[in-house]
């Protein structure tokens, strides 16, 4: 069966001896070892294993790993677990990681065990380590609660699951470039433009393209030919001030680049003391991915380096530095103005993904009775079938997400996407449900739109969201609950709306790659079928059988910022020779 989502649990402690493992037996044994060896062990693993990547590690570095941290015994259990596939049980994962450089940053001092000279030691916290990211928040069979505390506590249980996945990073790459570019310019008559670009330039001093292009290098550099690198010249691993010495980049661009995606262990440290909210919890590592650290101090050729701990953090500042600093300044008026700006992107994605298929993209669907009511954020009709989208760009907050309190969580999702509650205001549920009711109930919109609505079977709500929310566990079946509650138990079109769903902008994106051979509404048939409560996300349907092509809209905004990237760092002479008389 394949899905858009592989499969695979994690190897724990309390698997392997029976026994859970605390976070503050945990903590205890990290604090044991010198910080400086257990950060550089957990950059290796990252790098050796290219942990973001969505393709199998390198097998061989996976095997070498498993024998340098664990007994011959555990060695031969692990390797039989990672080549099952039902599903695939791994010993390495991003959180694991990133929790235990967390918890180092916390814990460990300059002195104490160097786990390069002690790896045996290191093995017993990476199991620990999956010990500590379980909240106990799953219903019990039999459990007696109701719907909406049961999704709720879902959604907090495994929000961090679906969140540090392996991402799509050329999407992602592509997506964050059209938002604060293309889209941002598109929309400088809209009455809350902000120049988000501009505004963080004149804060970091260099430009949207030099950002780019520099964590795209810096991204390419940790690929798989660092990883044959290391095996025999270690001191490769960190990154410097000198990784970009070929680039035309000045030096002072490039120190101000690298103080945006690094810090001390110290100054992390007091950023966590001030605000953690448990093991999930990585917005440390979101703020600065990279860890500074002084090498050859007792040498006077010493000289800094930046060990990195996570490759799709650094790709994320690429969106996040512009986004954070324009929503502390501009408040709410960043917030309406990039919903605007999310919806456009939708809107062209959805648009180019339906160029040439038998589906047709209605983009910001109006009341034709009242141009100035919006009826829908867009609209797609395949023969008999609607899907009607509402576009959400709300980001949740760390507080919410990753502290295992399922009822705030709830509160913020309610707060962002049923209804605001200062204002009153409907958010994406209650807007589907309008928009349904108004499609199902006045002929006259689809008959403007050479729709005869005699003839519709089913309507789709859908919800696409921006935040990794929108693509985790539980969520559309949580929505629906607002949704059907706004229809109505005797509304008389139940037959043909179907339960809302939601997802996430990557699963869209994935969707997309569908659509020559299944529309959007056909995919959500399959969607409903195969788990009618949307109770699981879509990316975990079975999609045997449909033939995936590459989208090519994303593909050449893609290969766009490659080559805008290249000239940043590569630019070619400024005189080619062109004759003969040239070249002498």
């Amino acid at each position: 069966m394949s899905s858009g989502a592989d499969l695979a649990v994690y190897e724990t402690h309390e698997d392997v001896f029976g026994r859970r493992s605390s976070l503050a037996e945990l903590e205890a044994e990290i604090g044991q070892c010198s910080l400086s060896s257990l950060l550089w062990v957990c950059a290796t693993v990252v790098t050796g294993l290219q942990l973001w990547d969505r393709s199998d590690p390198p097998l061989d570095v996976y095997a070498d790993l498993l024998r340098l941290f664990f007994s011959p015994q555990l060695v031969l259990r692990f390797e039989i677990g990672f080549w099952s596939r039902d599903p695939r049980r791994e010993v390495f994962h991003r959180r694991q990681i990133l929790l235990i450089a967390k918890l180092g940053i916390l814990h460990c001092g300059h002195g104490g065990i160097d786990l390069r000279q002690n790896s045996a030691r290191f093995g017993s916290i990476l199991l620990k380590a999956n010990d500590q990211f379980h909240h106990g928040l799953l219903p019990l069979p039999g459990e007696n609660i109701s719907d909406r505390e049961k999704f709720a506590r879902a959604m907090a249980e495994l929000v961090a699951v679906t969140e540090y996945g392996k991402p799509d990073i050329g999407h992602e790459l592509a997506r964050n470039q059209l938002l604060l570019a293309h889209y941002v310019r598109e929309l400088q008559t809209d009455a809350d433009y902000i120049d988000v670009a501009g505004e963080y330039e004149g804060l970091v001093g260099f430009s949207l393209e030099e950002n780019t292009a520099m964590l795209f290098g810096l991204h390419a550099r940790f690929g798989r030919n660092l990883v044959e690198t290391i095996k025999t010249d270690a001191g490769a691993l960190p990154f410097s001030i000198q990784t970009f010495s070929q680039t035309p980049i000045p030096i002072s661009k490039r120190s101000k680049f690298i103080a945006t995606v690094s810090a001390t262990p110290g100054a992390m440290k007091r950023e966590l003391l001030r605000q953690d909210c448990g093991p999930n919890d990585f917005t440390i590592f979101r703020k600065f991915p990279a860890v500074e650290q002084w090498y050859n101090v007792h040498l006077r050729s010493f000289w800094i380096g930046y060990l990195l701990m996570d490759n799709h953090m650094l790709i994320e500042k690429q969106l996040s530095g512009p986004y954070w600093y324009a929503l502390r300044r501009y408040g709410q008026r960043f917030t309406r103005f990039w919903g605007t700006v999310f919806e456009k992107y939708v809107d062209d994605l959805m648009m180019n993904s339906c160029a040439g298929t038998m589906a047709r993209f209605i983009p910001d669907l109006r009341d034709p009775k009242d141009p100035n009511h919006q009826i829908c954020d867009g609209l797609v009709i395949d023969g008999d079938q609607l899907v009607v989208i509402e576009t959400k760009a709300s980001i949740f907050t760390a507080d919410s997400k990753y502290r295992g309190d399922h009822q705030r969580l709830a509160e913020e999702i309610d707060n962002k996407m049923v209804r605001e509650r200062e204002t009153g205001q409907k958010k994406a549920a209650l807007q589907l449900a309008d928009a349904v009711m108004a499609l199902t109930e006045d002929p006259k919109i689809l008959l403007s739109l050479g729709v005869d609505p005699s003839g519709i079977s089913k309507v789709y709500p859908l919800v696409v969201s921006l935040d990794t929310l929108g693509g985790t566990i539980g969520i559309s079946a949580y929505l629906g609950l607002a949704f059907q509650a706004a229809l109505g138990p005797s509304w008389k079109h139940r037959g043909v709306v179907q339960p809302l769903g939601c997802v996430d902008i990557e699963s869209l994106e994935f969707m997309t790659e569908h659509f020559f051979a299944e529309s959007l509404p056909r995919l959500l048939q399959r969607w409903h079928k195969f788990n009618p409560p949307l109770f699981m996300p879509f990316v975990a349907t079975p999609i045997d059988g449909i033939v995936r092509r590459t989208n090519a809209w994303l593909k050449r905004a893609g290969d766009e910022r490659f080559k805008s990237a290249i000239r940043i760092l590569f630019p070619p002479p400024r005189h080619l020779p062109r004759t003969s008389q040239d070249i002498q």
